[in-house]
């Protein structure tokens, strides 16, 4: 799973992994051929992104404070993009 190394190294489940936005961004893009395909802005000015595959295999939700924090929230297998006729691949 993404970031099943790093998230191994922490002792408590549920420890969130935090860094620069750039850094985890690279990371999804080199690592996990993830690109963003979906974002949007929290009422607190957050910004919450979704990055995943081209064919869903694998994606990741993380988002970034105003203070310019980045934190994975969660990842996952099958994302899938629906619209009125279903999946779009």
């Amino acid at each position: 799973m993404i970031f099943a190394a790093i998230l191994a190294a922490f002792p408590a489940y549920g420890q969130m992994y935090c860094g620069e936005r750039k850094a985890i961004a690279d990371h999804l893009s080199k690592e996990y051929h993830e690109s963003q395909i979906a974002a949007g802005i929290t009422k607190r000015g957050g910004l919450v992104e979704v990055w995943s595959t081209a064919d869903g295999k694998t994606w990741t939700l993380f988002i970034t404070t105003p203070d310019g924090q980045s934190c994975l929230l969660s990842s996952g297998l099958l994302w899938e993009v629906m619209n009125d006729k279903g999946p779009t691949y």
